[in-house]
């Protein structure tokens, strides 16, 4: 069994398994778990995407995590398509889907409106690519 550690704030939920970080900021609470060995570059333009989502360098942080990902980098894209809207969620639902495909009767639409037990189902096939 995977360790991990689940944090929460107003609604705001983060798994953070073994061998990962998660940022917080008072009020706002956890960020979106990463792994330990996910470059600096990758760190700082996902607390852009985590705390400043409204800010000029939204886009460049998105679009930096989603160019950096790989596929152990899953369970943070996983986190991330419940946290972003609109055209940013097409976009990490995208590339998370390039990186460890959704399983049978997991559907985009499904996904981009947060069916949780599609989301769910999908972690199942998320979580083994933490530990290759």
């Amino acid at each position: 069994m995977a360790k991990l550690v689940e944090l929460v704030l107003n609604g705001r939920k983060s798994v953070v398994l073994a061998e990962a970080s998660c940022a917080t900021r008072p009020g706002l609470g956890p960020g979106t778990p990463y792994a330990d060995d996910a470059s600096q570059q990758f760190r700082d333009a996902l607390a852009t995407v985590d705390f400043e989502g409204n800010s000029p360098g939204f886009e460049a942080a998105l679009a930096t995590v989603l160019a950096e990902s790989r596929k152990r980098d899953g369970i943070t894209l996983w986190h991330l398509l419940q946290r972003v809207e609109g055209p940013a969620r097409v976009r990490v639902y995208d590339r998370l889907a390039q990186l460890v495909p959704p399983p049978a009767g997991v559907t985009r639409e499904g996904v981009l409106n947060l069916d949780q037990k599609m989301l769910d189902d999908w972690s199942m096939e998320i979580l083994p690519a933490w530990f290759e």
